[in-house]
């Protein structure tokens, strides 16, 4: 079906720079970001170019991916199979995900794993048989996992492989801005702190930012979600899809002063129970799959039983597990004792949480975009293969194959791509007024917690656009020069792009409901993208 095309005014650069002034670092291959994409990307690249930089905005660490918890989805054994999976995934997405995508990339996930299952990599198992969990939307067990903290462990892992590679990761380096020229990305701007702005050229520029989580004041998202990557590809001239699709995870921590820490999904696979102030499991009332129903029916419905029984959180509950079955979630049992509760005795207070980012700028799941020498992977692409509700665990599998198959591509056409110089500069005339940066900030997250978060109607997201667009007149008028500001001005563009494509979605599909418009809309199975009009 014809897709909707809809247009977001933002600026094409949001800092004063001068090329002629500006000092430069020149690599074969530009990684933005240190994810799981970007390390699997980068160590398939590691034999193909002399030259690899990866920049990351704070500590190698501080990604969703070493957050990540749950695992990777993959059909391994009978009775399971990948079309199961596929239709797992499908239904899950509620029809809105490009069956072509999702064929491919749990096929293709599956064999990957299988490659790197024989170099090392490895789950938790029973002499030959991997321990297969099951979570929320799959009809079988098949969720590869590393106890509670299967992220921190690929992540670990893929790190100690490119160790000793010509690759090279800079740490503390901001993504300010995309530099293009006749459609065709050449150079990065950036902020290092130990050497301020600097410009990158390189033949390939590849996004692995990850989501922007921390859009919301309610989230399970490294501090590093703040979606830089992709505010700097709209600028440039990319495509966004899909941005009203946000996924609130269902169990999240929730202690006054403490971080919204995610409790992995696989603790329902497990056996654990959803339960209101009463010690109810309420959650069959709204799906017969109760706490194994998909991620937004969940969200969702615990949503609803705090407005209605006037309360801010409900309760997960594991204390019919034995000392064995705690064991596999060392995580767990580590925050459960920061914060003095013993999950064998004690009801573990929940609500849900931004997780997940469905949307992002469009691309094929090799990272193609539509602008030349531009690849953008994982949580910061959008390539049809979610819908509009991501299936648990599915989200490593996408990491996995489109940082393997961009490093494919790039290798096929480095011996083209050339480095690219080009005179551009920037001058924003007005000096920064004396702005309260954390007070737009927190102001902005409540707001997209309230009016653009799980339940959606018109009236709240106009709200929301309107006061958004007088915030962007007071920040992306100046010229800053810090990264605060910087992320500040990029959750602006984002949110922006996020509000626009709700209101535009007249229906409730997935992780996007709107109390007005309660009911499918199979006239708006279709994807609503974004470009930017840009202003110099």
């Amino acid at each position: 079906m014809d897709n909707i095309l809809l247009s977001t005014d933002v600026p094409r650069y949001i800092t004063n720079f001068d090329h002629r002034y500006t000092p430069r670092v020149q690599a074969d291959i530009l990684i933005i970001g240190s994810g799981l994409s970007s390390l699997v990307c980068a160590y398939e690249l590691r034999n193909s170019a002399s030259n690899i930089l990866i920049l990351t905005k704070d500590s190698i660490t501080n990604s969703n991916t070493y957050l990540s918890q749950g695992g990777i989805a993959t059909a391994l054994s009978y009775p399971d199979s990948t079309d199961k999976h596929v239709n797992d995934t499908i239904n899950c997405g509620h029809e809105l995900g490009d069956i072509n995508v999702i064929t491919k990339i749990i096929n293709q996930g599956k064999d990957i794993l299988k490659t790197y299952f024989k170099e090392g990599l490895d789950f938790d198992r029973s002499g030959e048989n991997f321990h297969l969990g099951r979570e929320g939307g799959h009809s079988e067990n098949r969720i590869l996992h590393k106890g509670d903290r299967t992220g921190l462990y690929l992540q670990n892992y893929f790190l100690s492989k490119i160790e000793s590679t010509n690759i090279k990761i800079v740490s503390d380096t901001f993504l300010i801005d995309l530099l293009t020229s006749d459609k065709q990305a050449t150079e990065v701007l950036a902020f290092s702190k130990n050497k301020g702005i600097q410009i990158f050229e390189s033949k390939a520029i590849v996004i692995a930012s990850g989501g922007i989580g921390r859009l919301y004041r309610e989230t399970t998202n490294s501090q590093a979600a703040t979606g830089d990557g992709i505010s700097a590809c709209l600028r440039a001239g990319a495509i966004l899809q899909d941005m009203e699709f946000v996924q609130f995870h269902p169990t999240a921590l929730y202690l006054a002063g403490a971080p919204r820490k995610l409790l992995t999904e696989a603790l329902r696979g497990a056996g654990a129970f959803i339960v209101g102030n009463k010690c109810e499991r309420f959650l069959f009332n709204y799906h017969k799959n109760g706490e194994l129903a998909p991620r937004d029916v969940v969200a969702r419905a615990i949503s609803n039983y705090l407005a209605a029984n006037k309360t801010s959180y409900v309760y997960l509950d594991i204390r019919h597990f034995t000392k064995t079955d705690l064991s596999n979630f060392p995580e767990l049992l580590e925050t459960c004792s920061k914060f003095s509760l013993d999950p064998g005795q004690d009801l573990i207070p929940i609500r849900p949480a931004a997780h997940y980012f469905i949307g992002g700028v469009k691309a094929s799941i090799c990272g193609k975009t539509n602008i030349e020498s531009l690849f953008v992977i994982g949580e910061s692409s959008c390539t049809g293969f979610h819908g509009a509700n991501r299936l648990a665990s599915n989200s490593l599998l996408e990491c996995l194959v489109m940082g393997y198959n961009c490093a494919e591509v790039i290798k096929q056409e480095l011996h083209r791509m050339r480095r690219i110089s080009t005179q551009q500069y920037n001058r924003i005339n007005k000096h920064p007024k004396n702005l309260d940066i954390d007070d737009i900030r927190n102001s902005l997250v409540s707001l997209m917690l309230r009016e653009v978060g799980i339940e959606r109607e018109e009236q709240g997201i106009q709200s929301a656009i309107d006061q958004i667009q007088e915030w962007k007149k007071l920040m992306l008028s100046d010229n800053f020069d810090n990264y605060r500001s910087w992320e500040l001005q990029n959750m602006l563009i984002v949110a922006e792009a996020i509000a626009i494509s709700a209101f535009h979605r007249q229906e409730s599909r997935g992780v996007h409901y709107r109390r007005d418009y309660p009911n499918l809309n199979m006239n708006l199975q279709k994807h609503i993208k974004l470009t930017g009009l840009t202003k110099t």
